[in-house]
């Protein structure tokens, strides 16, 4: 049996790996969980125990990454948040302070990389992972992971734009203004606020009622906007909180976690609004606020 303690002290560097890898706490949470299985059934503990561990990792990562793809999801796929005050304790010193710049509007970026090139340019760029040390981690020539991580930063130049930079002080007060103005129908301040070409994704896994297209441009978003705070009544209530290093509201359904929403700046412009209703995506994020499960 591999030592127990060594694991627990590689546990918060593992899931902050995990969760980058996946977008999802929950998932994160499952792969840990497969992991320590899997380790505490070696005879012997490996010469570089923390190069296999971040292997096992990786490579489960890159197995849930493909599973997902072949699963249909109704809707637009979001990633899962997470309380900036509950991450602050399953942080390693070994992010280089670029934690908080994995936004949701981040997270989802990555999804468009391969499985492989997301592991290469998760652990090169944010875990600051040497090219040998790559190539290490997933039986792979430093030039083939070099070439990986290349062909990753071209199509996150592509997709992302300013997504993967840590919000200045100007950016998280438009952010926060846009979703004053969401949270008050406050159309004037949307108008000036969002971007001619905003878009608005919201994600109920098709277990409770969302978009299940993207809401494109001003107008229709408003009307989105408009409907949804429509619908509050006075059991409804809102809190504002920090979720991945980005503002955010969430809207509680007497005292159910029913809703959050938070948007990416960009430009000086909001071109993207982010709603998270599905609640399996919410059960981390209730039971860190709440202690308690929302129920389905």
């Amino acid at each position: 049996m591999s030592d127990l303690r060594f694991f627990l002290d590689q546990r918060p560097r593992l899931h902050a790996l995990a969760y980058r890898l996946l977008g999802s706490l929950s998932e994160a949470d499952d792969v840990l969980q497969e992991l320590w299985l899997r380790w505490q059934a070696l005879d012997l503990q490996p010469l570089n125990p923390q190069a296999y561990l971040t292997r096992m990792l990786s490579n489960l990562c890159i197995d849930q990454l493909r599973g997902r793809r072949q699963q249909v999801y109704i809707g637009p796929w979001l990633p899962e948040p997470q309380l900036d005050e509950h991450a602050a304790s399953d942080r390693p010193e070994d992010l280089h302070g670029r934690w908080q710049t994995l936004s949701l509007a981040f997270l989802l970026v990555l999804e468009q990389l391969t499985p492989t090139q997301r592991v290469v340019w998760v652990l090169r760029e944010l875990f600051g992972y040497p090219f040998a040390e790559l190539g290490i981690v997933l039986g792979r020539s430093s030039v083939a992971c070099r070439k990986l991580f290349q062909r990753a930063q071209l199509r996150l130049a592509e997709q992302a734009g300013q997504a993967g930079q840590g919000a200045g002080e100007t950016d998280r007060q438009l952010a926060e203004d846009c979703l004053q103005a969401c949270l008050s129908g406050d159309t004037e301040a949307l108008l000036r606020l969002l971007a001619s070409d905003a878009q608005l994704l919201s994600d109920g896994g098709g277990q409770v009622t969302a978009a299940l297209r993207p809401i494109q441009g001003v107008q229709p978003i408003l009307r989105f906007i408009l409907g949804v705070r429509r619908k509050f009544d006075a059991g409804f209530s809102v809190r504002a909180a920090r979720c991945n290093g980005q503002p955010a509201l969430l809207v509680f359904d007497r005292q159910r976690l029913d809703l959050l929403l938070t948007c990416e700046v960009r430009g000086q412009q909001v071109v993207r609004l982010l709603l998270v209703r599905n609640p399996q995506k919410l059960r981390s994020l209730a039971q860190a606020l709440l202690g308690v499960i929302p129920l389905d």
